[in-house]
C-alpha cells in the first residue's frame, strides 16, 4: 500500500484495534490521532477538552489530521469526532484510503462499560449519546468504505482486503 489509510468512526468502534491490527499485517506505521494530539501538547484528551474546550480540542484535531495526511503510507485512527470536520475530512479523503468502521449503539455502549472516560461518553444519558450517534453517522458514511465491526477480527481480515485489492 503506498497510500495512508484513515479509520473513521464512532468512539468505542475499535478504530484502535483495528487500527494497530491491520498496522500489523500490512508492515506500516500505525498513528492514533488522540495519543499524536496527547502527546504534542502534554495534555489527555480529557484534559484538553476540561481545561481548553471542545472547539480547541477540534482546532487540535484538525492540525493533527493536516499532519497525518503529510505523513505518508500509514495507518491512523482517528478521533470520534475528526470526520466531522469537512477541512479534516477532505484532506484525509484525498490524501489516502477512509474506511468507517460501522458498529450499532449497544455494541458500543458494552465496549465503552470498561473502558476509560470519554469527554463526550455519558453512559447515564442514553438519549444524549443516541442523538450524538445518530448526528455523526452522515458524516462517516462519507468515508471511501464501510466496514461493519462487530467482530473485530473479521473487520480486520476486511480492511487488511481493502488495501490490498487497491
Amino acid at each position: 500500500m503506498r497510500t495512508a489509510l484513515f479509520l473513521v468512526g464512532f468512539m468505542g468502534s475499535g478504530k484502535s484495534t483495528v487500527g494497530r491490527l491491520v498496522a500489523g499485517e500490512l508492515g506500516l506505521e500505525f498513528r492514533d490521532s488522540d495519543e499524536v494530539i496527547a502527546g504534542s501538547y502534554g495534555k489527555t484528551v480529557e484534559q484538553i477538552f476540561r481545561e481548553d474546550g471542545e472547539a480547541a480540542f477540534r482546532d487540535l484535531e484538525c492540525d493533527v489530521a493536516e499532519q497525518l495526511c503529510s505523513g505518508g503510507p500509514l495507518v491512523a485512527a482517528t478521533g470520534g469526532g475528526a470526520f466531522l470536520s469537512f477541512r479534516s475530512r477532505s484532506r484525509m479523503i484525498a490524501s489516502g484510503i477512509t474506511v468507517w468502521l460501522d458498529v450499532p449503539l449497544a455494541t458500543i455502549r458494552t465496549r465503552m462499560a470498561g473502558d476509560s472516560p470519554r469527554p463526550l461518553w455519558n453512559p447515564d444519558d442514553p438519549i444524549a449519546m443516541r442523538l450524538l450517534y445518530e448526528k455523526r453517522r452522515p458524516s462517516y458514511a462519507l468515508a471511501g468504505h464501510r466496514v461493519g465491526a462487530t467482530d473485530l477480527e473479521a473487520a480486520v481480515g476486511q480492511v487488511v482486503r481493502l488495501t490490498r485489492g487497491r
